[in-house]
């Protein structure tokens, strides 16, 4: 089959594209720096189905406690939906957290974080509550940059990031450009 010289220049900058904003979303997220905030978010991910968080996300917790422990700020809020395998992420999470010292009363569970849309406007109702003006978000590295234009839409201007250590896995060749069609999406959403 032999590709004309349209579709030929349309593929080679669509390539460009995708492979500038893959570049430009690794450095953001792995640049970026933490600064206390009122309250650290952190963004849900698989529960297992005996109802052990991933690996994934026990980085996500890790991260959060550290920082929490760090002083960074006294809240966390996590977020999630009821998975596949029937499990509320949010509960999970919040359990976790317990378990490893951090005490109840700082957490606050979000269980329709059903996506970082959905999180975003959710915190937006926590904070009216909380008096929450800032955050740190905790997430992968590559889904920083969405995750922070996702909070910027619904009014927090005061945002900084921390992104979970793990080692990159298979899954991430399918979630990195899956980032980038979902940052465009968003804005224009």
């Amino acid at each position: 089959m032999k590709i004309n010289k349209a579709t030929k220049y349309i593929l080679i900058f669509f390539t460009v594209w995708m492979s500038i904003h893959i570049l430009i979303m690794l450095v953001v997220g792995l640049s970026r720096t933490t600064h206390s905030a009122d309250s650290i978010l952190i963004f849900g991910n698989k529960v297992e189905s005996n109802g052990d968080v991933s690996k994934r996300l026990q980085s996500r917790l890790d991260e959060g406690i550290r920082l929490f422990e760090d002083e960074k700020a006294q809240l966390i809020v996590v977020s999630g939906g009821f998975g596949k395998d029937g499990f509320d992420e949010a509960k999970v999470m919040a359990n976790y957290l317990i378990e490893n010292g951090i005490p109840i009363e700082a957490i606050i569970e979000d269980p329709n974080g059903i996506n970082t849309y959905e999180t975003a406007k959710n915190l937006r109702e926590i904070a009216k509550d909380k008096n929450i003006k800032s955050v740190i978000i905790v997430t992968q590295y590559y889904h920083i940059l969405r995750a922070e234009l996702a909070l910027k839409k619904f009014g927090f201007d005061s945002v900084s990031s921390s992104y979970a250590k793990m080692a990159p896995e298979l899954r991430d060749l399918y979630s990195i450009p899956r980032e980038v069609i979902g940052f465009y999406f968003y804005i224009y959403f």
